[in-house]
């Protein structure tokens, strides 16, 4: 279900626990614990209802992903498949990482003077 039928739903039936709280609670006045009992079951139950309506399909959802995907050895985040690699795999991808990162640590020392070194050029012509 998408976001704007969750919110109809929840609009819905506040409307419907409003327009049937209205009316009793003007038959029940003089009945001062009752009244109070029955709006307060009426405003639980109109939170039950909202957080029922948006996080019940959520959590169907999930378990039906989540079963799915277990069974192929990865995991579900953020609503993409995530394949948990070797560890092989990451130690290359490691190594790889940290030697592009000293790479680029050295380029980042010498640009100083390599700039330099092109004003220079610039310069005298």
């Amino acid at each position: 279900m998408n976001g704007l039928v969750v919110n109809s739903l929840i609009l819905f039936g506040s409307q419907i626990l409003c327009v049937i709280t209205g009316p009793v609670s003007l038959v029940i006045v003089n009945q001062v614990d009752a009244h109070f009992a029955f709006v307060a079951f009426t405003i639980i139950f109109c939170c039950f209802l909202s957080m029922a309506l948006i996080f019940t399909p959520k959590i169907v959802e999930l378990v039906r992903k989540r079963g799915n995907h277990l069974s192929f050895g990865g995991s579900y985040m953020n609503g993409t498949f995530h394949d948990n690699g070797s560890s092989h795999e990451q130690e290359e991808r490691l190594k790889k990482l940290t030697n592009e990162n000293e790479e680029l640590q050295v380029s980042i020392i010498f640009l100083p003077n390599t700039l330099q070194f092109v004003n220079l050029i610039v310069i005298d012509y």
